[in-house]
């Protein structure tokens, strides 16, 4: 078969596991991933696969593991994601030391947002289901994945750094895969989708908004980043009123 003429569109995005190294034993866990493997990439073979991301226009990765901050190269690794401007989620148990949440924190610039997981509202619900390296109940994993979790919180890291990104990914999209005729529902559908992943409450766009939103994208001959985010905004906060409404009655 001639594929020769045909024309091809790379994702947008990549779910990555970094490591299988992990320091809870969790019950659902079907991973193996207590089991160390000695033969996983190192950073020479991560930069190589980044690379590669960037040659096919990767917005943004999912990083994931096992517990991916307990990879050896984890600094490393976000430090040349940064390099080559690639943006992050981060999926976490959350139980990571000062340093860690340090520099996530540092480098804000480039995280969409952080996933943290937690299987109860106490230590005793949330430590049945996430057992320490020895297999055993330990109540301080509770206590140090909240203390994190309102540690991030505190920084108000997703909401905002989403956004931003969002905005950034919506308009490059667009201009990196244009439409003849300027139709920008795809890239709509995505950036939709990506802030929906992220708990972020947009379903519609209002008729009153519409037309201010389009202007800022297919409307317009410059990139409006700003007042895209702006609009965005708005568009946020009516689809919060609308949910709410709903709840309401």
């Amino acid at each position: 078969m001639d594929v020769s003429n045909q024309s091809y569109i790379s994702p947008y995005s990549c779910y990555i596991n970094l490591t299988s190294k992990c320091n809870l034993r969790c019950k659902h866990c079907f991973g193996g991933y207590s089991k160390e493997i000695h033969n996983e990439l190192g950073l020479k073979d991560w930069k190589k696969v980044i690379d590669e991301l960037v040659r096919c226009n990767i917005f943004y990765i999912v990083i994931s593991g096992g517990e991916p901050t307990q990879s050896p190269i984890f600094k490393d690794f976000i430090g040349y994601l940064i390099k080559k401007g690639i943006y992050f989620i981060l999926t976490t148990n959350g139980v990571f030391s000062k340093d860690i949440r340090d520099f996530i924190v540092k480098n804000r610039d480039y995280l969409i947002s952080i996933k943290i997981s937690l299987d109860g509202p106490d230590a005793e619900s949330h430590g049945f289901i996430r057992l320490d390296s020895n297999e055993k109940y330990n109540s301080k994993i509770f206590d140090l994945t909240m203390d994190n979790l309102y540690f991030f919180k505190r920084k108000k890291i997703p909401l905002k750094e989403a956004l931003k990104f969002a905005v950034y990914f919506h308009n490059e999209f667009q201009h990196i895969h244009p439409f003849e005729d300027g139709n920008s529902r795809t890239t709509r559908l995505i950036t939709f989708h990506l802030l929906q992943s992220l708990d972020i409450p947009i379903i519609d766009i209002p008729f009153g908004l519409l037309d201010e939103y389009l202007s800022y994208t297919k409307g317009s001959k410059n990139r409006e980043d700003i007042k895209l985010y702006q609009s965005l905004q708005k568009i946020i906060l009516f689809n919060l009123k609308k949910i709410n409404k709903r709840l309401s009655r």
